[in-house]
């Protein structure tokens, strides 16, 4: 057969692997930073900032470099405006709002776009999330397929409080041990005012090495959670993360190379939860616009 790659909600070669489907309002839901907290949909974990040692990395990725989008119509966000605890979907994709205080709001639009804003302060927690959950998650990766994600945001996120534009999820480890059973992950393209992530705060932070991938260099680290709110209630877990050197806001995520990475340097997955598109704000009040957000499984 020949390949097929699906774009979830636009057919762009040969479709065979099926729409976008997440999880109901009911299901669980994922991570954060600072104090988290399981709202209606489920918890928050998650990390702030300061970089890592900017070195080349070893893998040499993808040539995809994205770029800003020019020209086109002005992108209307005609969906549904939600201002409180929520999963669902909404034409093709999967949406999440969680917050664990503070306001905001999120505003649907067409294919994974969204446009939202929040104010997080003092010391709560909002993320915005399109993408798509494998549930029950009993697949890895290799097993999905090809992950990409092709994106365009404009975002301004202010106060020096910890924002990040990233793609995140989670997975599930059924033959891991303790920390390494369940998996935060972040590969992160941009952040707020603060340093870059993952902060020192984070428990027992260890820079991992790099990835060259998407034109640019990714600095991976993991942290770990002791006894905090998950996609399986309080309890320990692993952050990943992969930091790009250089900031931007568009361009092309080849998630599944991340994936690779890691678990060349001894990060496993398991089984795929969740790919999403984020908007993450704790401690800080910002807008942000997605103005493409392509989700790609290529098998």
């Amino acid at each position: 057969m020949k390949n097929a790659v699906k774009v979830l909600g636009i057919i762009v070669v040969m479709a065979v692997i099926t729409t976008c489907q997440d999880g109901s309002g009911s299901g669980p839901r994922g991570g954060g930073t600072g104090t988290g907290g399981p709202g209606t949909g489920g918890p928050e974990t998650g990390g702030p900032e300061t970089g890592g040692p900017e070195t080349g990395g070893p893998e040499t990725g993808g040539p995809e470099t994205g770029g800003p989008e020019t020209g086109g119509p002005e992108i209307e966000f005609t969906g549904r405006t939600i201002t409180s605890n929520e999963i669902g979907t909404h034409d093709g994709y999967g949406f999440e709002y969680w917050r664990d205080g503070g306001t905001g709001s999120m505003t649907l639009g067409d294919g994974g776009t969204f446009k939202c804003d929040w104010n997080s302060r003092p010391m709560q927690n909002i993320l915005f999330r399109r993408g798509r959950k494998w549930i029950p998650s009993n697949q890895t990766h290799q097993q999905i397929g090809d992950i990409s994600v092709n994106y365009t945001a404009s975002w301004t996120p202010l106060t020096d409080g910890v924002s990040y534009l990233c793609v995140y999820g989670w997975a599930i480890n059924p033959s891991g041990s303790g920390y390494e059973r369940l998996v935060e992950y972040y590969i992160i393209d941009d952040w707020g005012p603060m340093n870059k992530p993952p902060n020192n705060w984070e428990e027992n932070r260890t820079f991992k090495g790099t990835i060259a991938v998407d034109g640019g260099v990714y600095d991976i680290w993991t942290s770990r959670r002791t006894n905090k709110p998950s996609i399986q209630g309080n309890t320990n877990f692993m952050q990943y993360w992969s930091v790009r050197q250089t900031r931007r806001t568009s361009g092309i995520i080849s998630v599944s190379k991340h994936f690779e990475r890691w678990e060349s340097l001894g990060m496993p997955l398991g089984n795929l939860y969740e790919v999403a598109l984020t908007v993450e704000g704790f401690n800080s009040t910002g807008t942000a616009e997605i103005t493409k957000n392509e989700l790609t499984i290529t098998r």
